[in-house]
Formats: C-alpha cells, sequence, structure tokens
C-alpha cells in the first residue's frame, strides 16, 4: 500500500489506509456521524484505494471457490427486492436527509466532545481544529522549542505517571500535565 494513498483524519491530522477504524476507535463516533460532520458521501466507506482493492480481490477469490455457490443463492433472493426499488428515489432520498442530519450531528458530537485546551496560550479549541495539543501552528513551534528546551527525557517520568494513573487520572490528563497526548501516555504505561 502506498503512503499517499492514505486517508487524512479531519480531527487529528493523522493519515489512515482504514480511517472508518479510526474514527470508531479513537474519536467516539460512528463512520456516518463523522462523514455527514464532514460533508463526505455516506455511500463510500472511509477506506483507501488499495485497501479497497485488497479487499475487493479477495471477494472475488470467495465468490470463485465453492463458499461462492452458496452465498449466490442467498443474493438470488434478495436480487428480486432490490430490482423493485427506484434507484432515483432511493437517491433523491439520501440527498435530501444529508443537509439536514449533518448540522444536527455536528451539534450533538459538538455537545458530547468537550473542547481542548492548548497546551501553550490555554486557549480552548474543538477537536475539529486540532492537529495536536495546540490550537495554532504558532502555538505548535513554541511547543516544539519548549520541548527541545527541557533537553533530554526523566528517567522518572513513567513512574510519575504511573502513579497519577493509579490515583485515578485519566490518560488526556496526565497528558496535559506533560505536554503530550494521552495517546502517547497510555503508550508509555503499556511498553514500560
Amino acid at each position: 500500500m502506498s503512503v499517499d494513498d492514505r486517508l487524512t483524519c479531519e480531527l487529528c491530522g493523522r493519515r489512515y489506509a482504514n480511517l472508518g477504524g479510526h474514527v470508531v476507535r479513537s474519536h467516539a463516533m460512528t463512520v456516518r456521524e463523522y462523514q455527514l460532520m464532514h460533508g463526505l458521501p455516506v455511500s463510500r466507506g472511509l477506506v483507501s484505494d488499495s485497501l479497497r482493492a485488497r479487499h475487493a480481490a479477495r471477494q472475488r477469490r470467495i465468490m470463485a471457490g465453492p463458499e461462492g455457490e452458496r452465498l449466490q443463492a442467498g443474493i438470488a433472493d434478495k436480487a428480486g427486492a432490490a430490482a423493485v426499488r427506484d434507484p432515483e428515489v432511493m437517491r433523491r432520498a439520501a440527498v435530501a436527509r444529508a443537509p439536514q442530519a449533518a448540522p444536527k450531528i455536528a451539534a450533538t458530537l459538538r455537545a458530547k466532545v468537550p473542547p481542548l485546551v492548548c497546551v501553550v496560550c490555554g486557549r480552548e479549541h474543538r477537536p475539529g481544529d486540532r492537529r495536536t495539543l495546540t490550537c495554532s501552528p504558532e502555538c505548535r513551534s513554541t511547543w516544539q522549542a519548549q520541548r527541545v528546551a527541557r533537553g533530554p527525557r526523566d528517567p522518572d517520568r513513567v513512574a510519575r505517571m504511573r502513579a497519577m494513573r493509579e490515583a485515578g487520572a485519566s490518560y488526556a490528563e496526565i497528558g496535559r500535565a506533560y505536554g503530550i497526548t494521552g495517546q502517547t501516555v497510555r503508550h508509555h504505561l503499556t511498553q514500560a
């Protein structure tokens, strides 16, 4: 799979071959909510073209084998029902629902996901405009300069993080205290 082929998450800026899986696991929302929130077509999955091609090739191999005959017999029963549906009516219904649903879902997500606080300036920002723990490119460069100025890592830092976690602090709270992401904290605590 080529790196250029991956999809960029609009919430965190990272790139994934299977963006749908990332959205569900990391951002606690459904793929449909993400698609409507960002104006993406709900009829298309959030996977890269190379991953889609691999899935299609695997499905073709399955359908060519003995399991495929059994599956095709089941599909034939559903084909009759699908044949009576008017594709234009189905398309119009989906297009009519999407503009009404997107603002409602976006408002629900804003209420569900609390704003983040920039580790440099303290300004609140929404996950939709975040790239890191900072609110802007200027704050990010300041944050990176501060990290370089801090020098090498403190060897007791993981022990202090573990103590905070045992005291009931969340990964995100520990991350804010140390100027790193909650995922990085979780990584440090599970690897050590």
